[in-house]
């Protein structure tokens, strides 16, 4: 009788525990600007991931998960000094050069959930996330010509062509995040800041590309389940 009692306890508790935790699926866009630079303009990027909510007591989750999440910045119309000189000089072009890099990604957040109807549930999220560098997808788009230089000229240029990829000098870290969450049933959208000190080396082939992150904001839609 007793190891029924406990076999009949073991599977409703079980079934309570599961009821209280949800997957959740979520895509949508990063917004990344570069601290102390004017020359450099914020990009749009995008991410998608899963998550786990576990809850620990009333109306208190935590919700580990794993997201790809592609961010960075552009610096728009500069010139490049060439790669090779020719005898009658350089021709000097003014390039965009789009810092984009992608990184794995694995947050682990605590979410206090406020119920505001019976179809609307908000929640404040805070945690960390360990952003691990995965693939460098910079690009540099060569525009309109600009002049010719002389290969004894002593033109300064903030950037130019290097041989070899820089991009193996981006560090993982782990980066703070502050977001707010809004459900209506299985369907919502959340907005998240996240605080991103690291000093990157974006772009293959070019030199002066160091920059550093400072503001990451992020927006995506999930659907729970």
């Amino acid at each position: 009788m007793k190891k029924l009692i406990m076999i009949i306890f073991t599977v409703c508790v079980t079934q309570y525990l599961f009821a209280q935790n949800q997957w959740c699926l979520q895509g949508g866009v990063t917004y990344s600007a570069f601290k102390d630079d004017g020359d450099v303009d914020p990009s749009f990027g995008y991410l998608f991931g899963i998550s786990k909510e576990i809850k620990l007591i009333k109306n208190l989750f935590i919700s580990p998960g794993l997201q790809y999440m592609v961010k960075g910045s552009a610096v728009k119309n500069v010139p490049i000094k060439p790669r090779y000189y020719f005898p009658d000089g350089g021709h000097v072009y003014n390039h965009d050069i789009v810092f984009r890099a992608a990184f794995i990604e694995i947050p682990v957040h605590l979410k206090y959930k406020i119920s505001i109807t019976n179809t609307y549930t908000a929640s404040l999220n805070m945690g960390y996330t360990y952003s691990i560098p995965f693939k460098d997808k910079s690009k540099i788009i060569e525009k309109e010509y600009l002049f010719t230089i002389d290969i004894l000229d002593d033109h300064h240029f903030d950037y130019y062509f290097t041989e070899g990829s820089v991009f193996g000098n981006i560090k993982s870290a782990l980066l703070f995040n502050l977001g707010i969450e809004l459900l209506y049933k299985n369907i919502g959208l959340n907005l998240t800041y996240t605080l991103d000190e690291r000093e990157e080396f974006w772009c293959d082939s070019i030199h002066g590309t160091k920059k550093k992150l400072h503001i990451i904001w992020s927006s995506a839609v999930i659907f729970k389940f």
